[in-house]
């Protein structure tokens, strides 16, 4: 290195002399340079597990019923819905449903979101009320 560089002139050196981003061979980082010669592997997001952790009984008596869940992956996002085939909606770990008709059978589903990559079999409970 010469020493009479200012750090203007040393940085203006690396940036003619390194690769440009996204090529292969050395590229400029700093007041260093890496090897960009093998390629970097970026992990996918975890597909994440739902569980529901706090339920109604099988079968209540009042008109609204609340549920509690989380994921085995931290951090995630939640959607619910219910029915059968629900339209998810995202939802916070813990959520109340509300205007439960008599007799009427209700199916919960949630599921964790963890980035784009949703949980594949969604939490399920079925409950009635009398």
């Amino acid at each position: 290195a010469n020493p009479s560089l200012n750090p203007a002139q040393v940085l203006a050196a690396e940036r003619a002399t390194a690769a440009p981003i996204g090529a292969f061979g050395p590229l400029a980082v700093g007041a260093g340079l890496i090897n960009a010669g093998r390629a970097v592997g970026v992990n996918p997001p975890v597909r994440p597990n739902t569980k529901i952790t706090k339920k109604p009984g099988k079968t209540i008596h009042k008109s609204s019923a609340s549920f509690k869940f989380k994921s085995d992956v931290p951090g995630v996002r939640f959607q619910c819905g219910l029915g059968k085939r629900p339209k998810f909606r995202q939802c916070s770990k813990s959520v109340r449903v509300v205007g439960i008709k008599r007799g009427a059978k209700t199916t919960f589903q949630v599921r964790a979101v963890n980035g784009k990559t949703k949980d594949k079999s969604p939490a399920k409970f079925s409950f009635r009320r009398r």
